[in-house]
């Protein structure tokens, strides 16, 4: 906390001790971090500036174990109700059952996961009702970028995160404002169509052979060639492809120089944040590709954001393809080869990009479904659960709350309630009575005007 600037990377930063890394020269007491980011981020000591060079995508939980272990932290009510002990009887149980065994959240030799430890145990009561509800077979407490920038709260720290394509994967951030530029590329990005006829699922041979022929055509110049990781529902696990390499293979047998060609596959590690290809001419995509949906809703949670899939996919190609020289903004033209499987749409929104500057919106709903998703995965009955869909409708801040999993306070009538059709809550007795049953254990609280 005295060292002036701070040089970590991103998965540290959210799975050690994060109140350490923002304090510099405490001018209060820096008490176990509670998990209050609205507190911390208050404080009259924090650093001026975070950084985060490159968006921080792979966020890791700074503390995750199997779910069977919350028996270990529980006890019965008396009315036989499983509830959380307290904090003073988490750590009794802890120390007899788990430190120090294969289950120990922490390796107890550094003074660094003793901190953590008691970070993560002081932790559990507030987690505790949203875990008992998930029917996930993990517990665990992950960190986010968007939890530094508390809404409602106004924050002396800056967080900026360098990120080249952020108008495309920050949509609509409720927590993030752009600064953008008035023209990114100074290039001209010409776009070029490919016959195919292959498909991953059930890959054709004499097809392969006959496209690597069409490829090897028009490697003239530097290029880059990049295809799917794995084909015919294989899995080489992960940093390896054995198509790509069997790619390579093909086109040095069709007589293409080495050194005028690099085979990468998508969802490499070097399809972003790296300058080695800088000096390549062209680019060479072979087969339409999509990430999993379940990687949009990570970035909604992670930045408070309205990316959808498209948008993560604009991001990822633009990320790609700005590999080659397009990122020297040398005023050349580079060429992107793209097979006829890619949807028509999606090239105009990437020509749009390099070209013109411009984003394309999604022409479909935005909608997230990501509190819905929420609901469904947890261990609530249908009624009430009905009641809370009826009470988030027409509500975007408490389904971004129950997205996101954050308190939220919502105001309501009995009149309102009755309009919902939620006819059994008449009196705020009634009300009382739901809210730390189910509402409070996903954070939401209702109260009566």
């Amino acid at each position: 906390m005295d060292k002036k600037i701070i040089l970590i990377t991103h998965v540290r930063f959210w799975t050690d001790l994060i109140n350490y890394f923002l304090i510099y020269r405490p001018q209060v007491p820096v008490d176990s971090f509670d998990g209050d980011f609205r507190k911390l981020m208050v404080r009259p000591d924090l650093r001026r500036y975070i950084l985060f060079d490159e968006t921080p995508t792979f966020i890791r939980p700074f503390v995750e174990f199997d779910r069977t272990i919350l028996g270990v932290f529980s006890k019965t009510d008396d009315t036989g109700n499983i509830i959380c002990m307290s904090p003073e009887e988490i750590g009794i149980y802890y120390d007899h059952f788990i430190r120090n065994t294969r289950n120990d959240l922490f390796n107890q030799s550094y003074r660094i996961n003793r901190i953590k430890r008691d970070v993560a145990l002081n932790l559990i009561p507030k987690y505790y009702d949203s875990w008992m509800l998930s029917d996930s077979d993990k517990a665990g407490i992950t960190f986010y970028p968007v939890d530094l920038c508390p809404l409602g709260v106004y924050i002396n720290t800056h967080i900026l995160i360098f990120e080249g394509a952020g108008d495309l994967l920050f949509k609509d951030s409720r927590n993030f404002r752009l600064l953008d530029v008035d023209r990114k590329y100074n290039c001209v990005t010409e776009f070029r169509k490919i016959d195919f006829g292959l498909f991953r699922r059930n890959l054709n041979p004499r097809r392969f052979d006959e496209f690597t022929t069409r490829i090897a055509m028009l490697i003239n110049k530097p290029t880059l060639v990049v295809c799917w990781k794995d084909i015919n529902g294989g899995d080489d696990g992960p940093g390896k492809s054995e198509y790509a390499e069997q790619l390579s293979e093909a086109l040095l047998l069709k007589g293409v120089p080495k050194e005028l060609f690099t085979v990468t596959y998508y969802g490499s590690s070097d399809n972003k944040s790296t300058n080695n290809y800088r000096d390549i001419d062209q680019i060479v995509m072979c087969g339409d590709w999509t990430l999993p949906n379940i990687e949009s809703a990570r970035i909604r949670r992670a930045y408070g954001t309205t990316t959808d899939a498209q948008n993560q996919k604009d991001w990822f190609f633009s990320q790609l393809i700005t590999r080659i020289g397009i990122r020297k903004h040398d005023g050349g033209t580079y060429t992107v080869y793209y097979t006829d499987d890619f949807k028509y749409d999606f090239i105009g929104r990437m020509y749009a990009y390099f070209n013109e500057n411009r984003v394309i919106s999604s022409s479909h709903s935005r909608e997230s479904c990501d509190w819905k998703n929420r609901l469904d995965s947890m261990n609530i009955r249908s009624n009430l659960k009905n009641e809370i869909i009826l009470l988030a409708m027409n509500d975007e801040n408490m389904r971004n709350a129950i997205g996101m999993d954050r308190e939220y306070t919502k105001e309501v009538s009995f009149d309102y309630l009755e309009n919902l059709g939620i006819k059994e809550m008449r009196s705020k007795k009634q009300i009382k009575k739901i809210n730390p049953d189910i509402l409070a254990k996903i954070k939401i609280f209702v109260t009566i005007k």
